[in-house]
């Protein structure tokens, strides 16, 4: 038969007598009630002993209520081709045997497809008919499934290269997935897959977890597992997690099935940190989901052999997303590029000691260089190329035969960041005050205070998700005191001299908050305290109408503060910026016609923390 159906009654097509049968074929049926008062059945029904309806590329369209395919009372039915049921309430029935009223044993039917098939609907078995459905690729089920364990009905599915979405908590006997997917996300989380036996390989089992309230979809398998499967677990930035939590997620009988994640993913994000799943530290027959950054216990053999080897637990507890960890690196971005902005005297203004019957002067001073900053703590590592803009003006004051110089200073620091995973940039923005006071006895004091403003931004590309962006800014401010003396190793004040130097610095840098993939992360403010003791070994030529100073440096510098906490989602952190480095440089200084002054350094610094090289540059124009 090859038509078009329309019913306003019980059935579209019926089979009812014993022994009679009916073959459709690309036949399309629409069962409506609405249009009358009598109740909808079903679109294609074979309720009667020994009945039989074979269809061929059908489709099945229940407007109002009833249901799809259904078979009692010994009927069969067949579907072959592509197939197609739509349901106004996807809850409903699109497949079901027996009577699902009054839940007792009729003869057994039995409803059997095979193709591509299109159902919204459920598949549901009462009394003890069978439903048995092997869909081929392309296939996608929207629906739920159930059997009548009492009177022994049965359900099996075999997807090959298809979709199930599983809006509700569902039952059935067998699943063969192969390249197939099932997806619980349609239904509230805590939904629950029940099979009897699972087989196939590669199937793709789609999950949610909800940590607030402790909840997950759960696959559970009461007889036998074969085959390799995929979980995916959807991503959740916004749940309230500490990377302490386990979670189960397979529980099965035998153990044998083998489960992971996808492979694209390599961890799932919950809250602000990563998890995956392994075999359960205490029933080696299920899998679960776990932080991690946290070791795998020791679980129980499978096959009574020997257990394996606890390779210990690391320090600290989960291991944080790449979102949150990208943002917790503000912390260090902020840091280290007030550090760079940290200058001496000589970066600043160069040899003011040459400096002859002038009224003040104007300066400007470029610099670039890179860091390469160590994970330490939960926060990974990262590099960073910058470079920066300072201007300056002063006024000159003569006291006692001593300089005192008094100016105003405005800078722009820029860096790109490359981390881990993904890449960001830096904006910074800084002014201060300065003075310098210099003696006749080559002992100088120079002191800054600064106030910055940081603005930090970057992106990851994920294969899941898509684009992850996130920024953040900060204000901050610094005090600097920084004081040596110069010896000269001739009476001519000329030649070779040392110069120790010393130099404190304080820094205060506002709290932030930012929002990296729904995670919100909060970083508290801290502050910084970094000690330098250092020397400078040097030669000056103060002969002729153009001086010249070369000079080797070298400083052992400290951080005496810098403990701050942060939070993912309230899950308290903490991160340490407390540590040491020795820096090395060279420099030259010259000055031009007694008005116009050059100066340029390079400098190279290894720690606990980071590394980093500079170059420095500038010019001072006398007036």
């Amino acid at each position: 038969m090859d038509a078009y159906l329309f019913s306003g009654g019980e059935y579209g097509a019926i089979a009812d007598y014993r022994d009679a049968r009916i073959n459709l074929k690309y036949t399309d049926i629409t069962l409506d009630n609405s249009v009358s008062a009598i109740t909808a059945i079903a679109g294609v029904a074979a309720i009667g002993w020994d009945t039989v309806i074979d269809g061929d590329n059908i489709s099945i369209n229940v407007l109002n209520e009833g249901r799809g395919v259904y078979a009692n009372n010994g009927g069969e039915v067949t579907l072959t081709g592509d197939t197609v049921i739509t349901l106004s309430d996807n809850t409903g029935s699109a497949i079901e045997t027996g009577d699902s009223v009054s839940g007792q044993p009729y003869d057994q039917s039995k409803i059997t497809a095979t193709g591509k098939m299109t159902i919204d609907g459920g598949i549901n078995a009462y009394g003890d008919g069978i439903i048995d459905l092997k869909m081929s690729a392309g296939s996608v089920l929207t629906g739920g499934t159930s059997i009548d364990e009492i009177n022994g009905s049965v359900v099996n599915m075999e997807l090959t290269d298809s979709r199930w979405n599983m809006i509700q908590d569902s039952v059935l006997t067998n699943l063969t997935l192969n390249n197939s997917t099932v997806d619980f996300s349609a239904d509230e989380t805590g939904s629950a897959l029940y099979i009897q036996d699972l087989a196939g390989n590669n199937g793709n089992f789609v999950m949610r977890i909800n940590m607030d309230t402790a909840d997950a979809d759960k696959l559970i398998v009461t007889g036998t597992s074969e085959g390799s499967h995929n979980i995916r677990v959807i991503n959740r930035g916004d749940l309230a997690t500490t990377g302490d939590e386990v979670l189960l997620l397979v529980d099965t009988a035998d153990g044998i099935a083998e489960f992971s994640l996808l492979a694209y993913t390599k961890s799932v994000d919950l809250g602000g940190y990563k998890y995956n799943i392994r075999r359960s530290s205490t029933d080696s027959n299920n899998w679960e989901l776990y932080s991690s950054g946290v070791s795998t216990p020791i679980s129980p053999p499978i096959d009574g052999g020997t257990p394996p080897i606890d390779g210990g637990t690391p320090p600290g507890g989960g291991e944080l997303t790449d979102s949150a960890d990208n943002s917790g690196n503000f912390l260090n971005v902020g840091y280290l590029l007030n550090y760079a902005q940290t200058q001496t005297l000589f970066q600043r203004m160069g040899e003011l000691r040459s400096v002859d019957n002038s009224e003040g002067g104007v300066w400007v001073r470029a610099f670039a260089g890179k860091f390469n900053s160590f994970g330490t703590g939960k926060l990974s590592g990262f590099d960073m190329n910058y470079t920066g803009v300072q201007i300056g003006v002063d006024k000159r004051l003569s006291i006692s035969n001593s300089d005192i110089y008094l100016g105003v200073m405005a800078g722009t620091t820029n860096a790109n960041t490359n981390y881990v995973a993904g890449d960001g940039t830096v904006k910074g923005y800084h002014f201060g005050v300065y003075g310098s006071y210099v003696m006749p006895n080559d002992f100088y004091i120079d002191a800054t205070v600064k106030y910055s403003h940081l603005k930090n931004s970057f992106n990851i590309k994920r294969v899941d998700d898509g684009q992850i962006n996130s920024d953040a800014s900060s204000n901050g401010r610094s005090v600097s005191l920084e004081l040596g003396k110069r010896f000269y190793l001739s009476e001519s004040k000329s030649g070779y001299y040392i110069e120790p130097q010393a130099q404190l610095t304080y820094a205060h840098q506002n709290s932030t908050s930012s929002l990296a993939n729904q995670t919100r992360i909060d970083l508290d403010s801290y502050n910084s305290t970094l000690v330098r003791i250092s020397g400078i070994v040097g030669y000056e030529i103060k002969d002729g109408s153009n001086p010249l100073n070369v000079y080797f440096k070298t400083g052992y510098i400290k951080e005496a503060s810098g403990k701050i906490a942060y939070s993912l989602n309230g899950s308290q952190e903490k991160h340490d910026f407390g540590g040491s480095r020795w820096e090395n440089g060279i420099g030259l200084t010259t000055q031009i016609n007694k008005q116009h002054h050059l100066f340029v350094d390079g400098t190279y610094s290894t720690g606990s923390k980071f590394d980093q090289i500079q170059a420095n540059v500038g010019y001072r124009y006398s007036f």
